[in-house]
């Protein structure tokens, strides 16, 4: 009992003395877990009071950003500017230098070889001018549009010149160059004389440059490439085939409303000829075989009829609908060809551009020369094959009743 006593006493003095130590444990993690909790907070507060001075900073750097990339765009519009300009400027300067050439061509060609100081000029210019005032013809030579040397009579009135050569008057083209001062013979009248009117163009040699660039349809024509002869084969079908469909419905006599009563009374068929008196025919043959069996007989004639007047139509609405599709293709191939030659020769030259478009353009041209023909002939065939089919089916569904009669 003593024994029992004693262990329960250490074990009581044990526990107790753990329990302290334990106490003493919890007291220490207690502090270390505020402190930690002390300087998590301390440092939560030190990037707070950091971070809105670089949240400030950020923002200004993104602002400096955005001015710069205005900047750039405004200084890269800046600098294409400054290079149209500069392209527009070399072509101004090409624009003067060619009308500064051309006025020296001209003060070189008025002063000729005349030598001396300048009252002497002014002189000769005074004496000079009496004979400008009142022209007169005078021997000269010009150059012919084969490139020969015709000598003649000259007339000079201003920017004008007439040449009077082997019975003919020639209006001169007159450019002043300093390599050649001889003027060219731009258009020529056939049997005139120097008394006679002189023509006078005020266009300044236009009329005359625009007449010589004149083509014809032959030329238009081949201008076009490849694709117009297609296209022309297709025209050229559709007219032949318009001609015999209107040949066709001009042999057929006017549908008459009142021919079926007429028969109904008498009983005689026109001598005439037509697809309404065929149709009578085709009565009066299977008169009496039944109601149902003459609408059968009347049907497969009126089919016939319709197959007769179809018989070529297709290839008039096809050349309508084809043609220009046609033409654009041509129009297309066209365009890259004359991209091609722009790749190889550069595009300095605005005449190949536009005239590599203006023959690309013929075929379109020719196409919707070729289809709106056609589309209208189409219409008024089919217009004028619609109504007399319609006559002819209302006249079969009269003679219908013929299959029950067997009468005279």
């Amino acid at each position: 009992m003593k024994l029992l006593t004693l262990i329960m006493l250490t074990l009581l003095l044990s526990f107790s003395g753990h329990a302290s130590t334990m106490q003493q444990y919890e007291a220490q993690l207690s502090a270390e877990l505020k402190q930690a909790q002390q300087q998590y907070q301390q440092q939560v507060d030190k990037v707070s009071r950091q971070r809105q001075p670089m949240l400030t900073k950020l923002t200004v750097l993104e602002a400096d950003l955005l001015a710069l990339r205005q900047q750039l765009i405004g200084q890269t519009r800046s600098k294409d500017d400054a290079y149209l300009s500069v392209q527009a400027m070399e072509q101004r300067l090409t624009q003067w230098q060619d009308q500064n050439r051309y006025i020296h061509n001209l003060l070189s060609h008025h002063a000729g070889n005349r030598e001396g100081d300048a009252i002497k000029l002014i002189e000769q210019e005074m004496s000079s001018i009496g004979d400008k005032l009142s022209p007169k013809w005078h021997p000269s030579q010009a150059i012919a549009k084969n490139g020969a040397l015709e000598q003649g009579e000259l007339l000079r009135l201003g920017p004008l010149g007439f040449l009077h050569h082997n019975g003919q008057l020639s209006l001169l083209d007159i450019q002043v160059t300093e390599q050649n001062n001889v003027p060219k013979i731009s258009l020529t009248i056939d049997s005139a004389r120097p008394s006679q009117v002189l023509p006078i163009d005020i266009t300044g040699n236009r009329v005359i440059t625009i007449e010589a660039n004149h083509k014809s349809i032959i030329d238009q024509i081949k201008q076009g490439g490849f694709w117009v002869y297609p296209i022309l084969l297709m025209g050229a079908i559709a007219l032949v085939m318009a001609l015999i469909k209107a040949l066709q419905l001009h042999q057929q006599p006017k549908a008459d409303c009142g021919l079926v009563a007429r028969y109904l009374q008498s009983g005689v068929i026109p001598a005439t000829k037509g697809w309404q008196v065929e149709l009578l025919q085709q009565a009066q043959q299977h008169r009496g075989c039944g109601s149902e069996a003459m609408g059968d007989y009347l049907h497969q004639y009126l089919l016939g009829v319709k197959n007769k007047q179809d018989k070529g139509m297709a290839m008039i609405a096809a050349t309508a609908a084809v043609a220009p599709l046609m033409g654009l293709l041509g129009t297309v191939s066209g365009m890259i060809q004359t991209f091609e030659m722009m790749n190889l020769f550069g595009n300095q030259d605005s005449s190949v551009l536009s005239g590599g478009i203006s023959e690309a353009l013929v075929t379109t041209e020719l196409g919707l020369v070729v289809a709106i023909p056609s589309l209208l002939l189409h219409a008024w065939l089919s217009r004028r094959h619609q109504g007399m089919l319609s006559q002819l089916e209302a006249d079969a569904g009269v003679l219908c009743q013929l299959g029950d009669n067997t009468g005279a």
